[in-house]
């Protein structure tokens, strides 16, 4: 069984990787707060593949660390 770990936890651990967050806990402007990583890569396609085998679950793909440059962030 895995562990549910607040965000600044799974921030810490996972510097600067793409995330997969399962059953997110949400705060009121709905950013995560907590939740159990189900897969993590620095490779954003990575984790877009693995998103496939979460179907049905309730998931959050997160960035934990700096936006990069490159990126287009829509909210």
């Amino acid at each position: 069984m895995k562990s549910v770990l607040t965000f600044q936890q799974i921030r810490e651990r996972y510097a600067g990787e793409w995330l997969l967050i399962k059953d997110p806990q949400l705060d009121d402007g709905l950013a995560v707060v907590a939740g159990e990583v189900l897969a993590h890569s620095a490779s954003r396609d990575e984790v877009y593949r693995q998103l496939a085998r979460a179907q049905g679950q309730r998931v959050s793909l997160e960035y934990a660390g700096k936006i990069p440059s490159d990126l287009a962030v829509a909210l």
